[in-house]
């Protein structure tokens, strides 16, 4: 785009930016690129970009991936300050990055996290699933 003397818009570099830590997060199945994807994320807070859930979910998962809980949690409580709604995406990969961490106070968000999760409607059919089993 530049190559041809376009000059992105707004909307241009949103959807460029949302590409590019799309790609970043599931360049690798493990690990990934978390670096990268925060150096991403950060250049579109620069140039103005107000994320959205499906941005911050592409982060999230790529901090998962990389097992940065620390980052994962304070691009979570990003997300919510800011008014955005996580997912289910969201919610798997802050369990799977604190319960990974191996750290207790960390595991414990863990369980705070499954709540919320629960009270905003998500999960729900695995713990009747859970409970239909073990009956």
């Amino acid at each position: 785009m530049l190559a041809q003397r376009c000059t992105p818009d707004g909307i241009t570099n949103i959807a460029l930016m949302r590409l590019t830590l799309a790609l970043l997060t599931h360049a690798e199945t493990t690990g990934g690129h978390w670096e990268k994807a925060s150096e991403c994320f950060n250049q579109m807070l620069a140039q103005g970009c107000t994320p959205d859930g499906i941005t911050y979910s592409a982060l999230i998962t790529a901090l998962e991936r990389g097992e940065q809980w620390r980052h994962a949690l304070q691009a979570f409580h990003q997300m919510t300050g800011q008014g955005c709604h996580p997912d289910s995406v969201v919610y798997n990969a802050l369990l799977e990055v604190c319960w990974r961490s191996g750290v207790l106070g960390v595991q414990m968000r863990a369980a705070h996290v499954w709540t919320l999760a629960n009270r905003s409607g998500h999960f729900r059919w695995v713990l009747l699933l859970v409970l239909a089993v073990w009956q």
